[in-house]
């Protein structure tokens, strides 16, 4: 075996050294490039969504689309980056929102404060993303208030009629035509709010409307 001299030992252990800095130099520099591009490429994207994204990092808000803008009330990005995820959503939402949230990227439904202080009924979807070398959750948002205001609409209308049956069965089981009227008067202040109401009759003789049966304040001056 050819031993070579220990200066020669250490150029070539060194030469081989610079090579492997320089493959990984070189490897590290194409990783930036190609996640400059991936991250350019989807800041492209999320811009031009039509849903509101927001990343945020240890609960820091560092990316906001302009949809989320739009979304929130702000005027800009800077609005909303560097703030904490609490300035969009109180800390037992957030919560909520986290503890439904693994279970795969599924939507739920919650809500979001504006920076105006309104708050708004949103479907939410979050993910893992990993932008910069680094892990960031994803929020995907939709509004959902016209969806949650027909919503209501339905279940009003639904309680409503619910409410007319119920007076038209109580009605049909007084036998005494006065009660029953009253029994009217007082149901339908109910279903209606009402502070006061009456039930009057025509009367042919007189030309003149004729109280028959109130509700609350009317009953002092329509007993």
């Amino acid at each position: 075996m050819i031993k070579l001299p220990w200066n020669m030992q250490i150029r070539k252990k060194h030469q081989r050294q610079t090579k492997e800095f320089e493959k990984e130099l070189a490897l590290r520099k194409q990783t930036e490039a190609a996640l400059l591009v991936s991250e350019a490429r989807y800041r492209t994207l999320a811009d031009t969504a039509p849903y509101a994204i927001i990343l945020h990092k240890n609960h820091e808000i560092y990316f906001a689309n302009p949809a989320a803008i739009q979304l929130l009330g702000a005027t800009g990005r800077q609005d909303l980056i560097g703030k904490h995820i609490h300035t969009i959503a109180s800390p037992e939402n957030w919560l909520s929102i986290e503890n439904r949230g693994q279970s795969g990227g599924h939507p739920v439904r919650s809500e979001f404060i504006r920076l105006d202080g309104n708050v708004i009924p949103v479907e939410i979807t979050q993910e893992v993303q990993h932008l910069d070398d680094e892990q960031a959750v994803q929020i995907m948002a939709v509004d959902i208030s016209a969806h949650v205001e027909k919503e209501q609409s339905l279940i009003s209308q639904s309680n409503y009629l619910r409410q007319l049956n119920n007076i038209a069965i109580i009605a049909a089981g007084v036998s005494n035509f006065n009660d029953m009227l009253q029994a009217l008067a007082f149901h339908l202040g109910e279903l209606f709010g009402a502070d006061g109401c009456y039930l009057a009759l025509w009367d042919e003789e007189t030309q003149t409307t004729q109280p028959v049966a109130a509700y609350q304040k009317m009953r002092e001056t329509n007993p």
